[in-house]
């Protein structure tokens, strides 16, 4: 029976926490009802208190398996400041400070050991014993294996790492111990192979909802090399904190140094650094000296800070679910947060050539297919992310830069023309979500929504843009247009228009001694085909079966 008054206890009292948050508790009890558990669980959702509250419920150590440095840092430095008894072993630890962790972990005084995944396997000479399970079997009393960003044991991941493959090995040496794997992101078929790899059941197996109420996600065209629109919302959010994110680190220090000729409070933060230089940018990001961080992606990863604002990524990122990490270093304190997300087709271009250099090139070229999906989609922001990774439509966040232009249309029983002038003078909107918004309300409108709007683009009264598919109504349509032309697409997904034009019969009557010439009117068809990129004849044929 688990006893819910020391739970509480720990949680209060050693932790300095009033209550547990989202699936926190549920993932605690299955732990120490002795279950294999898997918890997903978005950045800033509390993955390490699951741990900490199991570990400090019973005697002996838990062992956390973690891939990142920086993260042992901030937990161990964090438990040591609650007294509590911790300490990490891995390559960045030098001769001396070796033999202190292993004395630690001889002495059985250690309440929780951080260690690296390729340290675990590595062999040791301590004692006679040159195997590092064997010495924690030896001299420790494991009460729980953690496996933190879980999501690298599964080749279908993200971020794939072999050493995460052996970790199955440590089911048979440790079969009576529970394993609590924690990951931030993972599709179904990452979360599948987690589930088979540790024999979790269903019931043991805990999401949390990505959807943060919030946050708000906004994506928009880069224009030239961005630096101008990341001014703009670095401007706008002057007095918060936020974390600028680039590809490469030559990028970093150029939109640096643009951001300080504009008077921002900016500093950068790269490998290249030095060791001192880093220590210092992030220490005063932490104490609000600074409020602009320009960084690679690493940045941020177990960073103990939970008023950052927004994030500025300048460009796409590898894959859905590193995008969706990196944006959940935003409004961990719950106050309204922004993500923003500028791309490029070069963007497109310069990581497709990145990964076709990788060996997991076919895995990687799906996730960034899917993440260019997300990109161009025409419903919600979090709908996407949502079906992603839960494989659930969930419920439209109404504040995203899609749901915010469809707002944008107001329509009551209206002409197509009175309605575009209305709602789109003047102002550019993309042209997908305005097919999805009239095919969805069609109802309300006279006419074949979709073959008119296509004859107002061709007919040049509608501004459109191929490349970023935006399209802009510069002046009125008149509203005697005349609609003389049907849209066909066929299953070959050519397009094709009918046009209907008039030729003349010439005709001659006698009367008296006049000739009068009169002309009838006959009606005949004529195609041409018209050119639509691929993308866009798909999408039009989508919203026609939806409709």
């Amino acid at each position: 029976m688990i006893n819910k008054n020391k739970i509480k206890e720990i949680l209060e009292t050693k932790l300095k926490l009033r209550e547990f948050r989202g699936i926190q508790e549920k993932i605690i009890y299955s732990v120490l009802e002795g279950n294999n558990t898997l918890g997903i669980m978005p950045t800033g959702g509390g993955k390490s208190l699951t741990y900490q509250v199991a570990g400090l419920y019973n005697s002996g150590t838990t062992l956390v398996i973690s891939p990142l440095i920086s993260l042992m840092e901030d937990q161990v430095n964090f438990l040591k400041s609650k007294k509590i008894n911790a300490a990490y072993y891995n390559g960045s630890l030098k001769g001396e400070e070796k033999i202190e962790v292993m004395n630690s972990i001889k002495d059985g005084t250690l309440k929780f050991l951080f260690i690296s995944p390729e340290r675990l396997f590595v062999h040791e000479n301590f004692e006679g014993l040159d195997d590092f399970i064997t010495i924690i079997q030896k001299y420790i009393n494991i009460n729980l294996i953690v496996i933190d960003e879980a999501h690298c044991i599964s080749s279908w991941g993200h971020d794939f790492r072999e050493d995460y493959l052996r970790l199955k090995e440590l089911t048979n040496k440790f079969n009576n111990i529970p394993f609590l794997n924690l990951t931030a992101t993972a599709d179904p078929l990452t979360k599948l192979e987690i589930e088979e790899s540790f024999n979790i059941k269903k019931d043991n197996s805990f999401i949390m909802p990505i959807q943060r109420d919030n946050i708000t996600y906004n994506i928009d065209k880069k224009h030239g090399n961005g630096y101008e629109q990341v001014y703009k919302i670095v401007k706008k959010y002057k007095e918060e904190n936020g974390i600028i994110y680039c590809f490469t680190k030559s990028d970093v220090d150029k939109l640096t140094k643009f951001l300080k000729s504009k008077d921002i409070l900016v500093e950068a933060y790269h490998a290249d650094l030095t060791t001192p230089k880093k220590t210092k940018v992030l220490k005063d990001f932490i104490n609000n000296k600074i409020k602009v961080v320009v960084a690679t992606i690493a940045f941020g990863m177990g960073i103990d800070k939970s008023n950052i604002n927004y994030i500025v990524h300048k460009e796409i990122s590898q894959s859905l679910e590193n995008y969706y990490q990196e944006t959940g270093r935003v409004g961990r304190n719950g106050s309204k947060s922004f993500v923003y997300l500028l791309h490029s087709n070069k963007d497109f271009v310069k990581m497709s050539f990145i990964i076709n250099s990788s060996n997991r090139k076919w895995i990687q070229k799906i996730k960034l297919n899917w993440m260019k999906r997300y990109m161009e989609t025409t419903n919600c922001r979090i709908q996407n992310l949502n079906w992603y990774f839960e494989n659930t439509k969930g419920k439209i966040c109404g504040k995203c830069d899609i749901c915010k232009n469809k707002n944008l249309f107001k329509i009551k029983n209206k002409t197509l023309i009175d309605f575009l002038n209305d709602n789109i003078l003047d102002k550019e909107i993309n042209l997908f979500t305005l097919e999805n918004f009239l095919v969805e309300n069609s109802n309300d409108l006279k006419y074949n929504i979709l073959d008119y709007l296509y004859q107002l683009i061709y007919d040049n009264k509608i501004e459109y843009d191929r490349k970023s598919h935006n399209i802009k109504l510069n002046k009125k349509i008149d509203v005697n247009y005349e609609f003389n032309e049907s849209l066909e697409i066929n299953d070959n997904f050519e397009v094709t228009i009918k046009k209907k034009t008039t030729t003349r019969k010439k005709s001659s009557v006698k009367k008296t001694t006049t000739t009068k010439k009169t002309k009838t009117k006959k009606t005949t068809t004529t195609k041409k085909k018209r050119t639509l990129s691929p993308d866009h004849i798909k999408k039009m044929q989508d919203a026609r079966k939806k409709k």
